[in-house]
């Protein structure tokens, strides 16, 4: 894998229950139940992550936050702001999701980062202070989880921070 020189600034945030994950070139990827019903599939992909939230008998939702040339039906937006919030639900679930940009403090929100499921450091820029790097971690109870991702662009000397909370009804 070689050096792709990305920018924060082509992030899109999609929301979807169509299945359009088999599109994306997925470095690693990790499977996780949640409740007896309900289990969540994550990945990080050339362009960033995704994760695919399924019970038994459907898609129940897929984030998706990369530079990517499509669009999601529930919801889709390029991030532009410091911090955008999205909230969806569903008779199943209730979700909401919060982006930061964060500008300086990006080195030790790195290390600081608890209940990793999946890291991966992409190749770097020889004038890079610290490689592109994409973690996701996951918190989870009874019917709530807590997925948080940092995705770091040394480029632009900056880390884009998900939360993204789902309560399964």
């Amino acid at each position: 894998m070689e050096y792709i020189d990305q920018s924060s600034k082509n992030l899109k945030f999609i929301l979807t229950k169509k299945d359009i994950t088999k599109k994306l070139t997925i470095i690693k990827e990790s499977k996780t139940r949640i409740t007896e019903k309900y289990f969540i599939e994550m990945a990080i992909i050339g362009e960033s992550h995704f994760y695919i939230l399924k019970n038994k008998e459907e898609i129940e939702l897929i984030e998706i936050f990369a530079c990517v040339p499509f669009d999601g039906d529930l919801y889709n937006k390029k991030i532009e702001d410091k911090e955008t919030n999205i909230k969806y639900e569903t008779k199943n679930i209730k979700y909401k999701s919060k982006i930061n940009i964060i500008e300086n403090d990006y080195l030790n929100k790195i290390e600081n980062i608890e209940d990793i499921v999946l890291s991966f450091e992409f190749p770097m820029n020889k004038s890079d202070l610290f490689p592109p790097k994409t973690i996701i971690s996951m918190k989870k109870n009874e019917n709530k989880v807590i997925i948080k991702t940092l995705h770091c662009y040394p480029n632009e000397k900056i880390i884009v921070e998900t939360k993204s909370e789902i309560n399964i009804l």
